[in-house]
């Protein structure tokens, strides 16, 4: 196989729909927030090519300053090369794809996977076709996998903190105070984005030692030594 050259067809199909999705997802919620679709792209684009530079500029200090710990499998609570190594072991994986994934190859579910993700929608609406009732449950379960399948790898501190979010927005205000949610509920979500991935970058360097100086934070319930999800 050629491993080079599948990372090289990934970046040019599989990355560059994952970014006009996420083009086309920002598109809609600035309509939501009645900015003009013309200064939402034209944002969008510096916010790219800006992107581009910084992200290179942060990548390479990153991995100057915390090399040893990116090339451990398990990394620790903060630095972890784990996706980094994923794209190189796809990579080497498909490129023996029929040893690998084929019909006597040790992963065969790999593939499989997409038979299962196409059969639970069909599954879906043959139930509702059998129990007309089951309609008016609010269940998408092509929306349960995607994040079903979020939770196995890397740092899970993530997870209640948007689950907290979500529920206060989309249970609390959106049922208690519906007109506060429709006038600032996307802005709010958009603010918080970006607010979250302001203070990553500010912790990163200034906390957790992206420049090369780590400052310890605190041990408390909500920071426990060890895993601070409190995940086993």
């Amino acid at each position: 196989g050629r491993p080079l050259a599948n990372l090289y067809f990934a970046s040019w199909s599989h990355q560059v729909i994952l970014l006009a999705v996420n083009l086309a997802n920002w598109l809609k919620v600035g309509q939501y927030t009645k900015i003009p679709p013309r200064v939402m792209f034209i944002t969008q684009v510096y916010g790219t090519l800006l992107g581009a530079g910084l992200n290179y500029a942060v990548m390479t200090t990153i991995v100057s300053n915390q090399r040893e710990i990116l090339l451990d499998p398990i990394g620790n609570n903060i630095w972890s090369g784990s996706y980094v190594q994923s794209l190189n072991s796809n990579a080497i994986t498909w490129a023996l794809a029929k040893e690998m994934y084929g019909v006597h190859g040790r992963y065969l579910i790999v593939p499989l996977g997409l038979v299962i993700g196409l059969a639970f929608p069909a599954l879906h609406w043959g139930v509702i076709k059998v129990f007309p009732r089951v309609a008016k449950w609010e269940i998408n379960t092509a929306v349960i996998l995607t994040y079903a399948g979020l939770i196995y790898y890397g740092n899970t501190s993530w997870i209640w903190s948007s689950i907290v979010v979500g529920i206060f927005s989309q249970v609390w205000l959106r049922r208690r105070l519906p007109r506060i949610y429709n006038k600032y509920n996307y802005l709010i979500g958009a603010a918080l984005d970006g607010g979250s991935q302001l203070i990553i970058f500010i912790l990163s360097f200034a906390v957790f030692g992206a420049s090369g100086n780590e400052v310890p934070f605190p041990t408390w319930w909500g920071n426990p030594s060890g895993n601070p999800d409190h995940c086993l």
